[in-house]
């Protein structure tokens, strides 16, 4: 088989990459040719993503995918977080800012919103767990702002798809990113029209929602991405990064597996090949979302090494014990406190002054405070841990079946003392990796729409051979067990 090249457009909520991925048999190879920083910034009051500075960044990467390559890039997909979108006026041009999920101006409507449609009913209707950054809130809270946006605005496209559409010239809505909106019909095969309509949402903002692995258009050649081609194909992959993350689990078999996907979110689930919608899953507030290859992932979505990086960025990037190995070295040189925050709690959801939080919080809860970074660390990574054991074990109750393996991937996989602790915590092996999931999984999704790839199977014996993923094996449980009963509430249980 001849090699075969793609590019993946991975942005998260702190950085975002482009990476060219180089199929040549069974044996994928990376190379990252653009990385580049983010973070969403306040513009007058609103919390608010700079997509100027994000597409301006996009093209520099594809430009320099395309630079003279031994095998030429053949696609592009983009992948994001889920939940935001842009709003483009008649004519196709963005209108307004592109708020980021954590803006406050969802709360003050929350009453009305869920008046509209109870917390129940869009669950019911969804099987997606309701809450304040979903795109449902989020639209409803421009629409309360100003009553006359329907005359303003003609589109509204979720962030992979909106990126999508400046690169290509054409619009869509794909069916994984679509599936954390909290608008469509379970099994987010189609928009709700009832839910539209309760929340006044105008439909004609959403197109049909389209199957992830389908090409999108062709790249167009603009100011950020000069190129003399005309035959690079622009790629629905999989639009949500969980759901490119899922595509690439190092998988022996075709069976479900459990997974984490372990970012500054933590997604903590299951594959399943149905929405999940029973009581149980809506008290212990998980979640559906569409996996790329049709199927479904039960989820529980938990505030993840978002405190750890928060730390990092008031500690300082660089010098003395701010870098993250040498955290990493303090946190497994430190002495373990026994206690367990609740990564939930509302304590951690906004950002600065993340370790006074921490300390805080110990004091409150524990009546104890860590004494050094290290331990500080240390303490994050074990309630991730704990946290994560927690999560698995109310799915697997939910689903009636018991897992011993889970796959870790995402930026956690890098992190050896995190996979070892939760390998301790749930009492199960741990394999982690591929750490650049996301990317990984957009790539994939990007040869089986090229017809390279064409089974699940040889999709999954790529992935095994081209990362090596590493095993970690369970210790003492016990521990983890007296640190997980100090631990007063967590949200799947409550």
């Amino acid at each position: 088989m001849a090699k075969v090249a793609a590019a993946a457009v991975d942005l998260g909520s702190s950085s975002g990459r482009v990476v060219v991925g180089t199929l040549d048999g069974e044996s994928l190879s990376l190379d990252e040719v653009h990385r580049f920083p983010h973070a969403a910034h306040t513009v007058n009051g609103d919390l608010v993503w700079d997509l100027c500075h994000l597409e301006e960044q996009i093209g520099v990467g594809i430009t320099r995918a395309l630079d003279d390559r031994v095998v030429a890039v053949s696609s592009v997909a983009v992948d994001t977080w889920g939940v935001d979108y842009v709003l483009l006026a008649p004519g196709g041009e963005r209108y307004g800012q592109g708020h980021a999920y954590r803006d406050s101006r969802t709360g003050p409507v929350a009453r009305e919103f869920y008046s509209r449609a109870s917390r129940d009913q869009r669950w019911q209707r969804t099987g997606v767990q309701p809450d304040d950054i979903n795109t449902g809130n989020q639209l409803f809270a421009d629409l309360v702002a100003d009553p006359h946006l329907p005359e303003k605005v003609e589109r509204a496209l979720l962030l992979p798809d909106y990126f999508a559409y400046r690169l290509s010239g054409e619009m869509g809505w794909g069916r994984s990113v679509c599936s954390t909106t909290g608008l469509c019909e379970t099994g987010s095969q189609r928009w709700s029209s009832e839910l539209l309509d309760l929340s006044g949402i105008p439909q004609e903002w959403l197109g049909p929602v389209q199957p992830d692995r389908k090409a999108r258009g062709w790249l167009r050649r603009g100011r950020e991405n000069a190129h003399p081609r005309s035959d690079i194909a622009v790629v629905n992959a999989a639009g949500h990064d969980t759901a490119c993350a899922v595509h690439a689990l190092p998988k022996t078999g075709d069976e479900a597996a459990a997974f984490i996907s372990s970012g500054s979110w933590s997604i903590v689930g299951v594959e399943t090949s149905a929405p999940v919608l029973g009581r149980a899953a809506f008290d212990a507030k998980l979640t559906n979302e569409a996996r790329a290859d049709g199927g479904n992932r039960l989820i529980a979505n938990i505030t993840g090494l978002w405190i750890l990086q928060e730390c990092q960025t008031e500690w300082g990037q660089y010098g003395g014990d701010g870098g993250i190995k040498e955290l990493l070295a303090l946190a497994e040189l430190s002495d373990s406190l026994g206690i367990v925050l609740d990564t939930d709690d509302e304590t951690f959801k906004l950002p600065g002054g993340m370790p006074a939080k921490v300390a805080q919080y110990c004091l409150d809860h524990y009546n104890v405070v860590p004494g050094s970074r290290g331990q500080i660390v240390r303490t994050i990574l074990e309630s991730l841990a704990v946290c994560y054991a927690m999560a698995l074990r109310k799915i697997e109750e939910i689903v009636g079946r018991r897992w011993d393996v889970v796959h870790l991937v995402g930026g956690g996989a890098y992190n050896g003392l995190l996979c070892q602790m939760t390998a301790s915590a749930t009492g199960k092996s741990v394999i982690a990796g591929p750490a650049e999931a996301s990317a990984v999984g957009n790539l994939l999704a990007q040869f089986e729409v090229a017809g390279v790839i064409t089974s699940d199977h040889q999709r999954h014996d790529i992935v095994r051979t081209s990362f090596s993923p590493r095993t970690y094996l369970p210790g003492p449980q016990e521990p983890w067990l007296a640190m997980e009963g100090r631990l007063a509430s967590y949200s799947t249980n409550q």
